[in-house]
């Protein structure tokens, strides 16, 4: 017997993986290698661990998305509901080509089909709020409310600059569901900058807005994305070395970290850190807060304000359904508190 190689130890397997280390543009060239080699499998993997790396990189990410189309989705009968949601999935990558977008538009039509069409347009109702604020629990909630078609922060994606294309989908979606719902939902912290663009189209668009004091929402936001090196500050506008570039740092208002600190602050101090960032997101609430004041004063009572505190209360759950012109079901409001995976659900996109 050869000694050059120590035996395996009785019951163990021969090594499956082996750790390398590679710069971005090698991954990314090896994970066309695996595609030119008939693995779609190892280049998906390849390309969503870049991507997690360097997320925004627009180009990056439409590679990924198509490559993940292109795989997957005869996984999804035509027509399905499941369908939908891998589709959104793949466009909620921030990557809305035209042919994501017409297979999404095909294939909603052909699930809507089933449905009797309205002799008159439903009513579209959005709900805002600046984040950690009850947004899923509002719209379990609206989805509680007879034959209405509530969504939660549905793709595509809306920048805090928001993109023609993105509203342009998002219009075209609206317009058909409302062909077959007395009312369609969708609660999402992006409207908020969407809300003067889609009144021309939507001139009856309602509003829930959703309240909850600034540094509640600092913290819950601190919890979620982190406070030390590596955590996600989605309102600072940064090189990537301290904080950690994210998918959704186009979603949010990024503001110098100057206007906040007289000095430059102290990244080797992370309480210091700490304070910086929360002072950054609560004034972004409080901002947000202020904006959905003024558009209640513009729209007066097409506009309703909602305390999250208040949202598992049923006094308060049937005034929602009264705004919404619906009759609905009382319940427990409480998901998504602590966590993001209620609001990432695709349960909760259609």
């Amino acid at each position: 017997m050869s000694q050059d190689r120590p035996a395996a130890p009785p019951g163990s397997h021969p090594r499956q993986s082996i750790d390398v280390t590679l710069d971005l543009a090698t991954a990314v060239d090896l994970a066309d290698y695996f595609v030119a080699r008939g693995k779609p499998a190892s280049a998906l993997k390849t390309l969503h661990a870049v991507a997690q790396l360097d997320p925004r990189d627009d180009a990056l990410r439409a590679k990924y998305a198509a490559l993940l189309f292109r795989c997957r989705e005869r996984e999804f009968p035509f027509g399905t509901v499941d369908r939908s949601r891998f589709l959104l999935h793949v466009i909620g990558f921030d990557c809305l080509s035209p042919d994501l977008e017409e297979a999404y538009f095909d294939n909603l039509e052909a699930v809507l089909g089933a449905r009797p069409r309205r002799a008159a347009k439903g009513a579209l109702v959005l709900g805002l709020g600046p984040g950690r604020c009850g947004s899923t629990a509002l719209t379990v909630v609206a989805g509680r409310a007879a034959g209405c078609c509530a969504t939660h922060e549905n793709p595509p994606l809306v920048h805090w600059s928001p993109k023609p294309e993105q509203l342009a989908f998002h219009e075209r979606r609206f317009a058909l569901l409302l062909d077959y719902f007395p009312v369609v939902f969708d609660a999402a912290h992006w409207w908020l900058n969407a809300v003067e663009t889609l009144l021309t189209p939507f001139p009856d668009l309602k509003l829930i807005a959703l309240r909850r004091d600034p540094g509640a929402c600092a913290e819950s936001f601190l919890k979620i994305k982190g406070s030390g090196p590596g955590a996600i500050n989605h309102w600072a506008d940064h090189d990537g070395r301290y904080w950690k570039p994210a998918l959704w740092d186009a979603l949010y208002p990024s503001r110098r970290v100057a206007e906040f600190a007289a000095t430059p602050p102290d990244f080797a101090d992370p309480e210091a850190v700490r304070r910086l960032q929360f002072d950054m997101v609560r004034a972004y609430a409080a901002d947000y807060n202020d904006a959905m004041s003024a558009w209640q004063e513009t729209l007066g009572d097409r506009v309703l304000a909602v305390p999250t505190e208040s949202l598992s209360d049923s006094t308060c759950q049937r005034r929602i359904y009264q705004f919404l012109g619906l009759e609905g079901r009382t319940g427990a409001a409480d998901h998504n508190r602590g966590t993001t995976e209620d609001g990432t659900a695709l349960a909760l996109k259609f």
